[in-house]
C-alpha cells in the first residue's frame, strides 16, 4: 500500500512540475501584431518572450480591469533574481539565471546558430525555433512552447498574412486579408472559436480600425489572447 501512495504522489509531482512554467498569454497591438507571449515562473512571475525568443521583461501582472486589458509594464518581481557572471560561457553574462526557483537557460554559440543567444528553456518548459533553413518568414521564430507546436503564415501566403502566427497548439488564428477593407487588413478574423469585427473605412471616422465586435482579452483553451 505504501508503495502504491509513493508511485501516487511522486506521478502528483511530475504533472505539477511538468505545469508549473507554461504559456499563459499572447499579446497582439494593433489588433495586428504579435507583441509577445508570457510564461509563468514562480511567486506570480510572468516572463514575456518575443518570437524570436529574446526575453523583453519580466515581473508581475498588475490587476486587469475593464479600462487596462494588460499591464503595459509589469510590476517589479520582488523575489530573488540570480544573473549569470562573468564565470559564464560567452553570451551569458548579464543574462538572467533563475526567478525565485524558476531557472532559465539559454542557447549558446555552442549550440545552432539559429539558436545561439535564444531561451531554451523557462523551468519545466523546452523552446526550440525554425532554422534559418526554413521559410524565410518565419525562420528563427519560435517552434515549440513546451508540447505546444508553433506555427505561422508563410511567404507564399497572402502578402499581409506572411510571418504571422498561425497556430499555438490546436488553436488556429486567422486574419483579415489583403482582399478586405484597407484599414483591416491583417487584423484578427477568428482564434479558435472566437471571432472578431472592426470598424472599417465604411464607418464612422471615430471608429475605424477599431474592435466592433470581441473581447479585448479572450481565453481560449486555457490562455490568455489580449488584443489591443
Amino acid at each position: 500500500m505504501k508503495k502504491y501512495l509513493l508511485s501516487f504522489i511522486l506521478s502528483v509531482f511530475i504533472i505539477v512540475a511538468g505545469f508549473s512554467q507554461q504559456l499563459v498569454q499572447v499579446n497582439y497591438a494593433n489588433g495586428s501584431d504579435l507583441q509577445y507571449f508570457s510564461l509563468n515562473g514562480s511567486q506570480d512571475a510572468i516572463l514575456r518572450i518575443s518570437s524570436t525568443g529574446s526575453l523583453l521583461e519580466y515581473g508581475v501582472e498588475r490587476e486587469v480591469s475593464r479600462f487596462s486589458y494588460t499591464s503595459p509594464n509589469l510590476m517589479p518581481f520582488v523575489g530573488r533574481v540570480d544573473l549569470f557572471g562573468t564565470e559564464a560561457l560567452p553570451g551569458l553574462e548579464g543574462k538572467v539565471k533563475s526567478l525565485g526557483t524558476t531557472y532559465i537557460n539559454w542557447y549558446t554559440n555552442m549550440d545552432r546558430d539559429y539558436q545561439d543567444g535564444k531561451i531554451k528553456s523557462v523551468g519545466n518548459t523546452l523552446l526550440d525555433y525554425y532554422s534559418n533553413f526554413d521559410d524565410k518568414a518565419y525562420a528563427g521564430k519560435l517552434k515549440k512552447i513546451g508540447g505546444m507546436e508553433v506555427t505561422y503564415y508563410s511567404s507564399f501566403d497572402n502578402v499581409v498574412l506572411s510571418g504571422k502566427l498561425k497556430s499555438i497548439g490546436n488553436i488556429q488564428v486567422q486574419y483579415f486579408s489583403s482582399f478586405d477593407d484597407k484599414l483591416i487588413q491583417g487584423k484578427i478574423k477568428s482564434i479558435g472559436n472566437y471571432n472578431w469585427q472592426w470598424y472599417s473605412g465604411r464607418d464612422s471616422r471615430d471608429y475605424q480600425g477599431s474592435i466592433k465586435s470581441g473581447s479585448y482579452r479572450q481565453a481560449v483553451n486555457g490562455i490568455i489572447f489580449t488584443i489591443i
